[in-house]
């Protein structure tokens, strides 16, 4: 959190009086409580009686809102609400800001639109003014602080808020919670999400490819966010004629003898059997790798992303 304490002013106070001339005379005698604090007042006194007040509001403070642990996240859940094509719910929660030096809270829940500019409060718009929502397009979505503690949110595309930012400017401080991602009308595409676990409302198709051959084949995982590292969840249909194996990685060439497989699918072991795995595995390139020790015409692989979890910053 921000520092809570404010450093008073001292004033009134003459820190260069004129000399002593030495002549002590009646008439230089000066009454301390009747002509010098009530006319003047006293300055050093009023100083420490204003540390003594800020001392103890910076220790309510405190009190009121305890630290958290660096990248701590609880809460701050992100869900469509009742305009589900455009808006979200951001549940009450916790969070530490990027930089790991304050907290942001928010007490109640948030909403906020994708299709109008910012505007802080719930209810209103969460977009930077400087871009232009698009189709099939991914948004962060970031959690925003004042130093004072005010907390807000929004959307970017840039991992640092730097759009959303631009028109908040009253906030300093961000935080990305969560991810969304437009569809073909350029609205929000369905999902339900809860401490991280992302589901998609219908399955992504990755991939289709009939007779992939034998050599490594990247597939992008449109259906997970950018630039982050996440755990896709994905169900692998593998159809052939021949009994084939197949080897997912992560990067790197997915050969058994390379040691760089990441999973190995079971193989169909009947006659134009088809072979169902669920696998998750990890992400940070929205693309994995896979290939098959035999492919012929009839060989079909489908890989759909059912969803993912996506740490959020825990582990920033």
């Amino acid at each position: 959190m921000a520092n809570p304490y404010t450093q008073p002013t001292l004033t009134g106070y003459n820190a260069s009086p004129p000399s002593n001339d030495g002549v002590e005379e009646a008439q230089n005698t000066a009454n301390w409580t009747t002509q010098v604090i009530g006319k003047v007042g006293d300055p050093l006194k009023d100083y420490a009686q204003a540390i003594d007040a800020n001392v103890l509001a910076a220790i309510a403070a405190v009190i009121a809102a305890p630290t958290v642990p660096r990248g701590y996240i609880d809460g701050m859940n992100v869900n469509l609400d009742t305009d589900a094509d455009h808006d979200i719910s951001i549940s009450a929660g916790i969070c530490k800001n990027a930089d790991n030096d304050q907290n942001l809270t928010l007490s109640t829940a948030l909403v906020k639109q994708i299709d109008s500019d910012w505007v802080e409060g719930t209810g209103l718009g969460g977009f930077p003014s400087a871009l232009s929502i698009a189709a099939d397009t991914w948004y962060h979505v970031f959690a925003i602080g004042k130093p004072d503690g005010t907390t807000d949110a929004g959307f970017d595309t840039s991992l640092t808020a730097v759009n959303l930012l631009a028109d908040a400017t009253e906030y300093t401080e961000y935080r990305r919670i969560w991810s969304v991602r437009t569809n073909a009308s350029s609205n929000l595409r369905g999902f339900f999400a809860n401490q991280g676990w992302m589901h998609w409302f219908d399955a992504v198709t990755e991939e289709d490819n009939t007779n992939p051959g034998t050599a490594a084949v990247t597939v992008t995982l449109n259906a997970t966010p950018p630039d982050v590292s996440v755990m896709a969840q994905l169900t692998v249909d593998i159809e052939a004629n021949a009994t084939t194996f197949m080897e997912i990685a992560q990067s790197g060439t997915p050969t058994a003898t390379s040691g760089e497989y990441y999973i190995r699918a079971l193989r169909p072991t009947a006659l134009t059997a088809q072979q169902n795995s669920i696998f998750q595995i990890w992400t940070s390139s929205q693309s994995i790798k896979y290939d098959l020790d035999v492919s012929d015409a009839t060989t079909v692989v489908k890989i759909l992303t059912q969803g993912y979890f996506d740490p959020r910053g825990t582990n920033a």
